[in-house]
C-alpha cells in the first residue's frame, strides 16, 4: 500500500524531482522489512522464505531446477533465486505502478484527440 501512495504522489505532487519518490519507496520497503523481521521474532532463514519471498521462492526454485541436471544445487542457484524473488515481489510492482501513474498523469494533462 505505501508503494501505491508514494508512486501516486511522486507523479502528481512532486513531479519535478521524481527520483525522490523512488528513493522513498526503496527506503520505506527496507524499513518495513526490518520492522517485519524484528516483530516476527523468527529465525532469519524461515522469515526470509515465509515472509519476504512468500511463495515466490518456490517459483524461482522451480525455474532453477530446470537447469539442474546432476541432482545437486549449483553455486549460482541461491543468488538467482534471491534476485528473481526480489525483482518479482518488490521491484517490478514498484516500476509498473510508477509507469502507470506517469501515464495516467500524461493522459489527464493532455486531452485525447487534440
Amino acid at each position: 500500500m505505501p508503494c501505491v501512495v508514494i508512486t501516486f504522489y511522486t507523479n502528481f505532487a512532486i513531479e519535478v524531482n521524481q527520483v525522490f519518490g523512488l528513493v522513498v519507496v526503496s527506503a520505506t520497503t527496507i524499513v518495513a522489512l526490518i520492522t517485519s523481521f524484528a516483530v516476527s521474532k523468527m529465525e532469519f532463514n524461515s522469515w526470509y522464505h515465509e515472509i519476504v519471498l512468500q511463495g515466490v521462492d518456490k517459483l524461482s526454485m522451480s525455474i532453477t531446477s530446470l537447469s539442474n541436471t546432476n541432482g545437486k544445487r549449483s553455486f549460482w542457484m541461491l543468488p538467482f533465486e534471491t534476485y528473481f524473488g526480489i525483482c518479482i515481489k518488490f521491484v517490478n510492482p514498484a516500476c509498473l505502478l510508477f509507469i502507470f501513474f506517469h501515464n495516467l498523469q500524461e493522459d489527464l494533462l493532455v486531452p485525447y484527440n487534440d
